[in-house]
């Protein structure tokens, strides 16, 4: 069984049927996998109670797409996720090869059925992009902190 599976064992029953679908169906078990227990966690403690099962979903299709899993990113890996998200959420097509780009199209097409006008949203996951590869400098030592960054 799967870490990902394993993970829907243990914390499945606190998540929307449609995520584990979503997830499922764009290839990203191992991606999600380390995220399942926090993406619980926030269900339970602060999903807001007259959400339905979809808002839910959608909102941790957001919450642990775009955040949670880069900031769980392994780093022989995290800068090409970084990319991946700035990528889809500056309007590049996505590439059929990158599951993420595809699962980013995805969630920006439900966000843009709900909500009009996706700009500024848009514009903050691209801010949040340019931040987690800030970070990852930093982590790795090629960057050194300063005041003015």
């Amino acid at each position: 069984m799967s870490a990902f599976e394993q993970a829907v064992v243990r914390h499945g029953a606190l998540l929307p049927h449609a995520l584990l679908e979503w997830v499922r169906g764009h290839r990203l078990e191992d991606v999600w996998a380390p995220t399942l227990m926090t993406t619980a966690a926030w269900i339970a403690s602060s999903a807001p109670h007259w959400a339905t099962d979809e808002q839910r979903a959608v909102a941790c299709m957001d919450l642990g797409t775009c955040f949670f899993a880069l900031d769980d990113s392994p780093n022989e890996v995290a800068l090409a996720r970084y990319d991946d998200l700035e990528s889809v959420a500056s309007g590049v097509s996505p590439d059929a090869r990158r599951p993420l780009q595809i699962a980013y199209a995805d969630l920006f097409a439900r966000l843009a059925n709900i909500s009009n006008d996706i700009r500024h949203y848009l514009a903050l996951r691209r801010q949040f992009a340019c931040a987690m590869r800030a970070r990852h400098s930093l982590a790795i030592g090629r960057q050194q902190p300063s005041a003015s960054g």
